[in-house]
C-alpha cells in the first residue's frame, strides 16, 4: 500500500514539474482534454437522440431488416431501448425457423458493447456480453439435412467467414452470457435424438471461440435445470416427413468444447431409451 501511494505521489510530482518546465506539455494536455470532451458530448447527444421513440422505431426497423436479410428468414422485433451508453436492449425478438417453425425467441436481450476507442477504430462495434431472458431456442435437423438450423443461421450470419465478419457493422466477441428462464429443444430426426432443457438461471463465461471448430469456456453454470433425453430406434416422424433407417445421415461437423469449470446444481434428469425392449417383470 505504501509503495502504491509513493508511486502516485511520484507521478503527480513528475506531472507538476512537466507543466512548470515545459509549457508545450500543458498545451498538449489541454488539447487532449478538449478532444475527450468533444467525444463525450457527441456520445451524450447520440444517447439523448436514441431515447426518442421515432428514432428507436427506425433503429428497430433497421435491425429487423438487417437480421432478416442475413438469416434469410423472418425476423420480428417489438421495440428497443438503450441503457447508459453501451447497452442495447431488444424486446420480444423473434426469428423464424427454416421449416415454418420457430428458431429463436426472447422476451428480452440486453447486449453490452465495448466502448474502448482502440477497439472501435480497429474492429468496429463489438458485443462483449449478453443477458437473455424468457428464451425459447429450437435446434432442429430433419431427414435429408446435413446441418442443423443453428449452423445454417450461423453460416448465414457469416460467423464462419472472416471476410464477412470484417464487413459487418458489429462483431460478436462474447465474454459472458447470462441466462434467465430459458427453454432449449434439440430435435435431431436422422439420429433419432431429442433433448429438452428448462433452465431457470445460468451463466456462461467464454475464453475464446470461433463457433465452428472450438468453443473454450472459462466456466459453465446451470442452476436447477430440468433435462429430458429421448432416444428413438429410427427416424422420428414430423408432420408428413418419413424415411427409412438405411437413409440415415449423420451430421459430421464437430465442435471441440473445453470447459475449465463445469457446474450443474440441483438438476432433475430423465432418460427414455426407446431403442431397447422394455424389461418384463
Amino acid at each position: 500500500m505504501i509503495f502504491f501511494r509513493k508511486l502516485v505521489q511520484s507521478a503527480f510530482s513528475l506531472l507538476q514539474n512537466g507543466l512548470q518546465e515545459y509549457p508545450g506539455f500543458r498545451r498538449v494536455l489541454v488539447i487532449l482534454a478538449e478532444f475527450w470532451m468533444v467525444l463525450l458530448s457527441i456520445a451524450f447527444a447520440i444517447f439523448l437522440l436514441l431515447q426518442i421513440d421515432p428514432i428507436q422505431n427506425k433503429v428497430a426497423d433497421s435491425l429487423t431488416s438487417y437480421f432478416s436479410d442475413k438469416l434469410d428468414s423472418e425476423v420480428e422485433l417489438d421495440y428497443i431501448s438503450f441503457k447508459f451508453f453501451d447497452k442495447l436492449i431488444l424486446h420480444k425478438f423473434f426469428v423464424a425457423g427454416y421449416h415454418q417453425d420457430t428458431l429463436f425467441y426472447a422476451d428480452k436481450i440486453a447486449l453490452d458493447f465495448s466502448l474502448n476507442p482502440f477497439t472501435l477504430m480497429s474492429r468496429g462495434l463489438e458485443v462483449e456480453s449478453a443477458d437473455l431472458s424468457g428464451v425459447d431456442l429450437f435446434l432442429t435437423r430433419l431427414a435429408g439435412e446435413e446441418e442443423t438450423n443453428i449452423k445454417r443461421a450461423f453460416r448465414n450470419l457469416g460467423l464462419y467467414s472472416d471476410a464477412s465478419r470484417n464487413k459487418d457493422p458489429f462483431r460478436l466477441n462474447l465474454n459472458k452470457v447470462s441466462l434467465n428462464d430459458v427453454f432449449f429443444h434439440q430435435f435431431d430426426q436422422p439420429a433419432g435424438k431429442e433433448l429438452m432443457a428448462a433452465i431457470p438461471t445460468g451463466k456462461i463465461v467464454f475464453s475464446r471461440t470461433d463457433f465452428q471448430q472450438y468453443i473454450e469456456l472459462e466456466s459453465f453454470l446451470l442452476e436447477a435445470p430440468k433435462l429430458a433425453i429421448n432416444n428413438y430406434p429410427e427416424l422420428l416422424k414430423r408432420d408428413s416427413i418419413t424415411s427409412k433407417a438405411k437413409d440415415l445421415q449423420v451430421d459430421t461437423g464437430q465442435i471441440d468444447f473445453l470447459i475449465d469449470d463445469f457446474q450443474i446444481r440441483n438438476a432433475e434428469f430423465s432418460l427414455h431409451n426407446y431403442r431397447k425392449e422394455p424389461i418384463r417383470l
